[in-house]
């Protein structure tokens, strides 16, 4: 059992460490440019098929990132990775432009601390439940590369270069207790990153121009934290004829929220005018510097939540529910980098969806135990820019392919598309497809007791 326990540290730790250095994907998305960037919603596969059903969604294979009670009702090991491919159409105006980019798109560990095998052996056991696990996502990706050209009457036509790369990670930790048919949990996370940003003006006509060059990048760190609970109400009497059992119907409440915490941030900025010699590559004849700043301390605070969710279960058979989300958002700040057409405002995120497996035990029939999943949701974005709420909204689709292993262990091969549109046309207007792929090992031997007469 130790030598298992440490390959699957020894996996998790490579595949995070993997995650934390490869984390941030190619991307052109102009309004990245402003606060922490674009937000990542934090789901995974299962969840990201469905809608996103946070706050009331259980599975005893695979983690729900967002509730930490949830974990509680694992009753397998699960290493699960996944990675993303996307297409964008970006649209501003009448300028139109279509990205590819993906990466790898999280890493997760959880576990039960009580063995299955030992309750099936040793039936009668205590009615209390408890699960752990560590997960690495993205908590915001910034990724921009613009130019353009406007003409300044009485002055020259000028052209504006963006460029911007990075983002926020979030590593995390989770715990869950369950007792009968009520579990709470709790989650603290890492977050930590930077958000490079630079700017360049350049005048076009004028002879020997000096062009002014604005490099600015702001590390930030925080502790946020989630605190969540789930409610299980059956609706048919627990039954020792294991096919009765597996049909049992219940309601899933689920609640789950963490407060605004303070965030700590260091930044770099230099602001300079360089008169450059273009015939000859661009070399400076000249420099002035405007401004140089290195480790100016900030702080500020990164915005609580609160979410709650409602689940009908069948059993393995299904699942289908709502979530609501709100984020105060208006409490967020980023020092030294106020933009004059930028501000925030709170938000909501309301989804509904389900899954659907026609029957778990088929022996023959493959694609009757394949997973069914599809949602919808609405989201607002937190950035108000040039006095323009954003928003967006889309379609979820995805199926989860059982795999059996040896020793009959059952893990999964998840696939997932998301449809979707935000922004508005006047800032940003984006078409998208987000395709997910994901792989969960899992495996119920940890803790297993072997004894021998």
């Amino acid at each position: 059992m130790r030598q298992t326990i440490s390959r699957f540290w020894t996996a998790g730790a490579c595949l995070l460490m993997a995650l934390a250095a490869t984390a941030q994907p190619k991307d052109n998305s102009p309004v990245s440019r402003y606060g922490v960037g674009d937000l990542y919603r934090g789901d995974f596969n299962q969840t990201g098929g469905s809608g996103g059903l946070f706050g009331a969604w259980t599975d005893p294979y695979r983690v729900n990132p967002v509730n930490p009670a949830s974990l509680s009702f694992l009753q397998s090991t699960s290493l699960e990775v996944g990675f993303f491919g996307k297409m964008n159409d970006y649209q501003r105006n009448s300028a139109k432009q279509r990205v590819w980019s993906g990466n790898l798109d999280y890493l997760s560990l959880a576990f039960p601390l009580r063995s299955r095998i030992n309750e099936l052996m040793e039936p009668g056991t205590s009615p209390w439940e408890y699960a752990t696990g560590v997960h690495v996502a993205p908590y915001s990706l910034v990724g921009y590369d613009v130019e353009f050209e406007q003409f300044v009457p009485d002055v020259d036509t000028i052209r504006n270069i963006f460029q911007g790369t990075g983002g926020l990670t979030q590593a995390a930790w989770s715990a869950g207790v369950k007792y009968r048919d009520f579990s709470a949990g709790v989650q603290v996370s890492y977050v930590f990153g930077s958000l490079n940003n630079n700017y360049q003006l350049d005048l076009q006509t004028v002879q020997s121009p000096y062009s002014t060059r604005s490099f600015t990048t702001t590390s930030l760190r925080a502790f946020p934290w989630t605190a969540g609970v789930i409610y299980r109400l059956p609706l048919d009497p627990a039954s020792k004829d294991n096919t009765l059992d597996r049909r049992r119907r219940w309601v899933q409440f689920g609640l789950y929220g963490g407060s605004q915490v303070r965030y700590h941030s260091l930044t770099d900025q230099l602001i300079e005018r360089v008169n450059a010699d273009y015939s000859s590559g661009g070399a400076p004849l000249a420099r002035d510097t405007i401004r140089h700043i290195t480790e100016d301390k900030g702080n500020g605070f990164l915005p609580g939540r609160i979410g709650a969710g409602v689940t009908y279960r069948k059993g393995d058979f299904f699942q289908v529910g709502i979530n609501a989300e709100y984020r105060n958002w208006s409490v967020f700040r980023l020092p030294d980098t106020d933009v004059s057409n930028l501000s925030y405002r709170n938000t909501w995120r309301l989804s509904a969806g389900g899954e659907w497996t026609p029957d778990p035990t088929a022996f023959r029939q493959y694609l009757r135990k394949v997973s069914y999943r599809a949602g919808l949701f609405y989201e607002q974005d937190a950035r108000v820019i040039d006095g323009e709420n954003l928003t967006g909204y889309g379609l979820q689709a995805g199926m989860g392919f059982p795999v059996i292993l040896p020793r009959q262990q059952v893990s999964f091969l998840e696939l997932a598309v998301e449809i979707g549109r935000r922004g508005v046309t006047q800032v940003q207007q984006d078409n998208y497809i987000r395709l997910r792929v994901a792989a969960t090992l899992n495996d119920n031997s940890w803790f297993f007791q072997r004894k021998y007469q």
